[in-house]
């Protein structure tokens, strides 16, 4: 007999399926390693904060971070509290978890079993400082040089330079692949325009830097041998089921 029908390792985006499941009659419980990170990376460090930065940027007013920097922490906040408010009757369990065994998360000492695991760990950046830290500024730098081979970078760069501060790029453009070329020469002139010098990564050489490159997999709590890329992605099918049934 297991504690839960599902247990999803990670507070992440899955709180959206964890409604579903317990809105199914099933017994539900999210994992997360601190109670203030409730909701992931979206939430805290990514979409919403971000997309108020941007939005704050477009406006062409001159800007207070650390006043921005309090109206992040209010939304995120508020948001936290509307997810958990969502999940009422879905069991939030705080401390570090991992996959020990199957249908076994361990946390803090204390083991959950369930029929099903989600694994919702998402990933985390690899180096520092980053775009984390660029969201606890509290004073507009005058210059800033971002390096990285991720699209954040790019918003990061065109924040930053609306908000006046002097922003050198060193950004691998083969990592604009995904745009269609037809826009892919548009947008790199755009970014030009609003002042954003652009470099190669490699043209980096000393100073400070925010390093905004490509997030990796937080799959070290998985303590399963399950099949994963060479980064460390688990590997699923078509149905998201990875090499072990059931999770």
């Amino acid at each position: 007999m297991h504690d839960y029908d599902v247990v999803i390792l990670g507070g992440g985006l899955a709180y959206a399926g964890a409604e579903l499941l317990r809105n199914k009659g099933l017994k539900v419980a999210i994992v997360e390693k601190e109670e203030p990170h409730l909701g992931g990376v979206c939430l805290h460090e990514g979409c919403v904060p971000t997309k108020l930065y941007l939005a704050h940027a477009q406006k062409g007013k001159r800007v207070n971070l650390a006043d921005l920097k309090k109206k992040k922490e209010d939304i995120t906040s508020r948001l936290r509290e509307d997810i958990k408010r969502l999940l009422k009757g879905v069991d939030f369990v705080y401390g570090y978890g991992e996959l020990v065994e199957p249908h076994t998360v361990l946390v803090e000492g204390k083991k959950l079993s369930a029929k099903y695991v989600i694994i919702n760990t998402g990933k985390s950046y690899t180096k520092s400082p980053n775009g984390k830290d660029l969201l606890e500024l509290e004073e507009l730098p005058k210059s800033l040089n971002l390096v990285g081979d991720d699209p954040t970078a790019l918003e990061f760069a065109c924040m930053f330079a609306l908000f006046g501060s002097s922003v050198n790029l060193y950004f691998d453009q083969q990592s604009l692949d995904f745009v269609h070329p037809s826009i892919k020469g548009r947008l790199l002139k755009m970014l030009k325009d609003i002042g954003i010098n652009l470099y190669k990564p490699e043209d980096f050489k000393q100073g400070s830097a925010y390093f905004l490159n490509k997030r990796a997999p937080n799959s070290t709590c998985v303590r399963l041998e399950l099949a994963r890329d060479k980064v460390g992605h688990l590997l699923v099918d078509r149905n998201y089921e990875t090499t072990l049934p059931n999770h």
